[in-house]
């Protein structure tokens, strides 16, 4: 494919930008890239992919070709974030309501009410739910071709009797699709918006399930709270850590080190809020004994924080045991 029909493929506006931005940027990885001052210019230049990675590592060249090439199979409508195809383009069905006691919006997951926010309505709600779901697919079982933001695939999951600990919950909807088989849920969310809807969801399960509305962190005061202050399980417990904080993984991880050495993890850890988050993160965790590996694809940030490395892993899987 040459560099004129990789800019003129019909992409997502937001996505083409992206593409020109990595494609034309002058500076990657200390080596000096081909880049072009117009049009007409990228016209009279039909570069193959493999000259386009010329000059870069072998281990980043390598992702440039396969991603780039990726970005040329999938329709206008498609997430610039997620740059993958579905697989099926029928939209699941979403089943939601008003429930008129707790004043919630709902939609069902599991054949159970999963709630949201007092200030959204049902359609907003189901929106969100299938994006989570589809686009995302943070469940492991997106319809896109690759999932960068998947907290679980087949081999990596919650299994019977994990203590499931969801840090930075939102809606919480990781934990409630693992309700039924933790065998302990922690729910961290400091936003307060969310605490009705947390505890309509998690009623059915109340008496495993701790809310704590404070935000973890590398210090405990009133408003936040180390996550080994939190924890107190017997040593023999395992458990499913999955951290979604916008950057602040890091210093969480940092303080618990101790923490993560004495017990039984499998931890799914975001790594795409800043530019090197995926070298950084599994740095530290192979330091802390953790066997891992990252959510198949890679994500693209928004374009007001585009940077090299332009594609990033979206999670990375690790356990220590």
């Amino acid at each position: 494919m040459s560099l004129r029909k990789i800019l003129h493929f019909d992409f997502h506006p937001q996505t083409q930008g992206h593409l020109r931005q990595v494609i034309l940027h002058p500076l990657i990885c200390g080596c000096r890239l081909l880049r072009f001052l117009n049009q007409d210019d990228v016209k009279k230049q039909r570069l193959s992919l493999r000259n386009l990675a010329m000059g870069l590592p072998d281990r980043i060249a390598g992702v440039y070709l396969r991603e780039i090439e990726n970005l040329g199979a999938f329709p206008l409508d498609a997430d610039p974030v997620f740059p993958y195809p579905y697989v099926d383009r029928e939209p699941i069905a979403v089943e939601s309501g008003f429930d008129r006691k707790r004043w919630l919006p709902y939609v069902v997951h599991k054949g159970r009410s999963f709630f949201g926010a007092k200030d959204q309505r049902p359609e907003e709600v189901a929106q969100s739910y299938r994006y989570y779901v589809e686009d995302e697919g943070l469940l492991g079982t997106g319809r896109r071709v690759k999932s960068p933001h998947a907290y679980v695939d087949e081999d990596f999951k919650v299994e019977e009797g994990d203590v499931v600990v969801d840090v930075g919950c939102s809606d919480a909807l990781f934990a409630f699709d693992n309700a039924d088989v933790a065998g302990k849920i922690y729910l961290f969310e400091s936003w307060k918006k969310w605490r009705p809807a947390l505890e309509a969801s998690f009623e059915p399960f109340h008496e495993k399930t701790h809310i704590l509305s404070r935000l973890v962190s590398d210090k405990t005061n009133k408003r936040e709270i180390r996550l080994a202050d939190a924890l107190r399980d017997p040593d023999t417990s395992h458990y499913f850590i999955k951290m979604d904080i916008e950057g602040g993984e890091r210093a969480v991880l940092a303080s618990s080190a101790d923490f993560l050495r004495r017990h039984k993890v499998k931890l799914s850890c975001c790594v795409y809020h800043r530019q090197d988050d995926a070298e950084v993160i599994s740095g530290m965790l192979k330091e802390l004994g953790f066997a891992l590996r990252y959510s198949d694809g890679y994500m693209l940030p928004p374009l007001g924080d585009i940077a090299f490395p332009y594609f990033r892993h979206g999670v990375v899987h690790a356990r220590n045991f």
